[in-house]
Formats: C-alpha cells, sequence, structure tokens
C-alpha cells in the first residue's frame, strides 16, 4: 500500500501555465476633421481586447494612391495637423496596441485627398495712377500665404462714398480706365 493512498492524498497531473491573451483590434480606428492644409486630424484610437495593460501608439501615414503607405516623420500622437507637403495626398492613422502578450495593429480608412488650405492676405492690393477721368488705374496683388502657384482674377467697382460697391461691367483686367460715368464716384 502507498502511503499517499493511506493518507488521502492524490496527485493531479501537472497544469498547463495560464498564458495571457495577446491584443486584438475589435474596432479599426477612425479620425475626425477636414482633409486641408492647416486643418488637425483627429483619432479616437480605435478599440483593442487583451490582457493588459495595453498602451496605444499613433503612426500618421501619407500615400499617393492609397497602396503604398509612408509613415510621416515625427507626429506620434492621436493628433496631427496636416502640412503642404500633404496636399494632394491620402492620409490615414496607424495604431498599435502593445501589451505584455504581444502587440496589434489597425489602420483607419484613408481620407479624401488633401486640399491646399484658401490664399490668406497678408499684404492688401494696391492702386496706382491719376484718378481722373480717361486716365488709367493699375492694382498690384498684395501678398498671400499658402500653397501656390496662384492665380489672380479683377473685378473693379465704384461706390458712391456709401458702403455700397458695385461691379463695372467689363472692367476685369489688373487696370482700367477711368470712364465718365466714375467721375463723382
Amino acid at each position: 500500500m502507498n502511503v499517499a493512498d493511506t493518507l488521502g492524498n492524490a496527485s493531479s497531473a501537472a497544469q498547463t501555465v495560464a498564458i495571457g491573451v495577446a491584443p486584438a483590434a475589435t474596432a479599426s480606428p477612425s479620425f475626425t476633421g477636414t482633409a486641408v492644409d492647416g486643418q488637425t486630424l483627429t483619432s479616437d484610437g480605435g478599440a483593442f481586447s487583451g490582457d493588459g495593460p495595453l498602451t496605444e501608439t499613433y503612426q500618421w501615414q501619407r500615400s499617393a494612391d492609397g497602396t503604398t503607405w509612408t509613415a510621416i516623420a515625427g507626429p506620434s500622437a492621436s493628433s496631427y495637423t496636416l502640412t503642404p507637403t500633404d496636399v494632394g495626398q491620402l492620409v490615414r492613422v496607424q495604431v498599435t496596441a502593445q501589451g505584455p502578450y504581444g502587440q496589434a495593429q489597425a489602420a483607419s480608412a484613408q481620407s479624401a485627398a488633401v486640399a491646399a488650405a484658401p490664399p490668406v492676405m497678408t499684404a492688401a492690393p494696391g492702386l496706382s495712377g491719376s484718378v481722373v477721368s480717361g486716365r488709367a488705374l493699375s492694382v498690384t496683388t498684395g501678398s498671400f500665404t499658402g500653397v501656390g502657384p496662384f492665380t489672380y482674377t479683377y473685378q473693379w467697382q465704384r461706390s458712391s462714398g456709401s458702403s455700397a460697391w458695385t461691379d463695372i461691367p467689363d472692367a476685369s483686367a489688373s487696370s482700367y480706365t477711368l470712364a465718365g460715368a466714375d467721375v463723382g464716384h
């Protein structure tokens, strides 16, 4: 007779060590914001399951055609401010969840092609010439910031001294010859 049997003890087979669950994406990340140069995109990070704690990191990426993605140097936060380099490109965010039992990655859907920001005037246009009927006035374009090249259009206007301005028909060049109708305006 075995001593263990006499005492009522029995041994069991060796147990397998419990292993934690590696991270897995349960919802792809998404982002809010407008795909325009200078605007900020903000990611919600998506959702990941797995035994934790889990730490999320962000990598913003750009692509010309949506097939090959290149990491954007620098930003690793949940928000990214678009730059002139992004204009014409598609942008997305890839989120990595790292835990004690591994990591998982998920990427957001891509943005629309990033648009250039509208120009911002930094110096107003100017006029030169004599304000006399029959004489020409010319305009300088002023200065604008933004992604160029810029094209300029012109529309000459007149006012009788009030805050109301009206377009002068067929006066859309960078210079305008004052006519009799302009006298007193």
